[in-house]
Order: structure tokens, then sequence, then C-alpha cells
């Protein structure tokens, strides 16, 4: 005897489509692959990442006065400074939202902030 089956849309296997027994198929459920459609296609594959310049990052975060030893790896250097480039503009951010009196709480996002600093410019301006 020779048991039936189907073949149903499964995204997760490699070939679009996997083989279950036509007993278990359940329209409810599942869904006939149809070999006439065309296939996908492959999800383009990654770039892969630019070599990283460990003398370069080591400068800026020299420059920008950032702690780093031999140990630090170069993804925890790179975002080491691009965390100190945030709070270095958050902190000028405040500064000037200070000097145009801008009322805000520390809890305030940076974007939002940096609208009420623009639109502080914009009346002193007018």
């Amino acid at each position: 005897m020779r048991l039936e089956t189907v073949k149903i849309v499964n995204e997760d296997a490699e070939p679009g489509w996997c083989i279950i027994n036509q007993s278990d198929f359940d329209p409810d459920k599942h869904e006939l692959f149809d070999a006439d459609e065309p296939a996908k296609e492959p999800e383009p594959a990654k770039e892969p990442e630019p070599p990283v310049d460990r003398e370069a990052l080591e400068a800026e975060a020299q420059e920008l006065g950032v702690n780093f030893d031999d140990a630090t790896t170069d993804e925890a250097l790179a975002e080491a400074i691009t965390l100190h480039k945030a709070q270095a503009h958050r902190a000028a951010l405040e500064k000037e939202a200070e000097e145009l009196e801008v009322q805000f709480r520390s809890n305030i996002s940076d974007e939002t902030l940096q609208e009420r600093v623009e639109e502080a410019r914009k009346a002193k301006k007018d």
C-alpha cells in the first residue's frame, strides 16, 4: 500500500515547501504548494562589512577622550565613540536650550528638545 502525500507551502523549509501525508492535510491550516508558481527569489546576500580601521578608531577615541585599552573590541570602541558623540550633542543641545530659555525636563527626547530649540531660535529671529 502506498501512502498518498501532498506538497504544502513551508517558508521555513529551504525549497519553500514540505511533504505531508494527504490525510493530514487541513485546508484551514495548510496551503498546497503550486510547482507552476514562480519560485521566490532568494534574499540577496548581505554585503560584508567593510574592514574596520582600528588606527582611525583609536585616534578618534583619543581625540574625544574616550577610554579604551588593547582588550577593547572594535565594536565596543565604535559604540563608545558613538555614545560619547550622542552625549556631547545632548549636552550642547541642553546648553543652547537653557540660553534660549526653553523649558524642558531631563527625560525629554533629543528630537523633541531639538524641535523646541529650533522653535526658540526662529522666535528669537522674528
